[in-house]
């Protein structure tokens, strides 16, 4: 675990000049040598566009660094865990550009931090289940276990198909976004991360599961603080074991309400229809609080299409990825390597269980 988390806070401390989309990729496949148990597979654009992702391309329309979709896997044909991670290299906030003293864009490398998360959590697992066979071969003998990054990098330029506030552009699904916000990135490339997941690995079942992590919104930091996440999920066993995995890792959640119309009373005032457009099928942001609320619930509105019945939870993990001071006994000032303990807690303790 020490050996995950040293990697993932190296892949998060690294400058955005380095550890590009390209490098992301790069490192993400270093993972599969002298390790037959681990296959990296990693989409070009072109092949992105090809299967429609263009939610997720339309986020690195500007910079000159080209996306990369990374697909990671430990084996083939069971039930599914796939782990989906923000892979947003830099985050300048497009043409909603971050401004000001307190928009910490010197800081926005580290908006990568969902990715590098779930590729700790690979190197974490595949050294883990060399060491111990006997283990690996009961959780992989009932679960394959993906992880899926969107990396690009979201920038201004003067290119003519950079995202601009007011565009609207088409989700693999299928749905039209309306972009009100730049700055709401992230989640426009996690929804086409979670059509890949449902529609490429075959994640759709009631036994398959979905966690995303995210440095997604402001509002959850100012919400939970600088030591603990956000958790939302449609699954109340799910819940409960990344909460359990998370207390006993250290890596703590909260968890958060939903509020979704299948769950409310009062359908028209539900926090889903500030995520209405008269534009589009969806806006990508709400205009008023509660931000970290409807972000969750855009993801979810994704994860719901075609099939209700697949386990998920997105991780809001903008609080505790970084610190300016020593946070832990384990981390130093910068990268905390959050989420690859409370991960492999989870699956060493949970799936083997299933």
């Amino acid at each position: 675990i020490a050996n995950g988390m040293i990697f993932t806070r190296q892949l998060i401390n690294a400058p955005a000049n380095i550890m590009t989309p390209f490098q992301l990729s790069k490192c993400a496949q270093s993972l599969s040598i002298n390790n037959d148990n681990i296959s990296i597979k990693v989409l070009n654009e072109n092949e992105c566009t090809q299967m429609g992702m263009h939610s997720y391309l339309s986020v690195g329309a500007a910079s000159d660094n080209s996306p990369h979709f990374i697909h990671i896997n430990l084996v083939n044909n069971k039930s599914k865990l796939v782990l989906i991670g923000k892979g947003v290299t830099f985050d300048s906030g497009g043409y909603n550009l971050k401004t000001g003293s307190g928009s910490s864009i010197e800081f926005m490398k580290y908006d990568m931090s969902g990715s590098a998360c779930v590729i700790g959590t690979f190197a974490t697992l595949s050294n883990y289940f060399k060491l111990y066979p006997d283990i690996a071969s009961k959780i992989l003998s009932k679960y394959d276990i993906h992880g899926c990054v969107a990396a690009c990098e979201n920038m201004i330029s003067g290119k003519p198909n950079a995202l601009h506030p007011g565009d609207i552009v088409t989700s693999a699904e299928g749905l039209t976004i309306e972009v009100n916000n730049t700055d709401a990135e992230g989640r426009l490339t996690l929804v086409d991360a979670i059509w890949y997941a449902k529609n490429k690995i075959g994640c759709n079942t009631s036994n398959d599961i979905i966690i995303d992590l995210a440095t997604l919104t402001g509002a959850m930091k100012i919400a939970t603080g600088n030591k603990i996440a956000g958790l939302f999920s449609n699954n109340d066993e799910l819940s409960d074991n990344l909460l359990n995995s998370g207390y006993y890792s250290g890596d703590r959640l909260w968890r958060m309400p939903l509020f979704d119309d299948n769950n409310s009373i009062d359908k028209e005032n539900s926090y889903m229809g500030l995520l209405d457009s008269d534009i589009a099928d969806i806006k990508n942001a709400a205009s008023t609080p509660p931000g970290a609320i409807t972000a969750a619930l855009f993801l979810k509105k994704f994860v719901d299409i075609g099939n209700t019945d697949i386990q998920w939870a997105h991780l809001d993990i903008a609080g505790p990825v970084w610190s300016d001071a020593k946070m832990y006994e384990v981390s130093n000032p910068g990268a905390t390597g959050y989420g690859v303990r409370l991960l492999t807690k989870y699956v060493l303790n949970y799936l083997i269980n299933e």
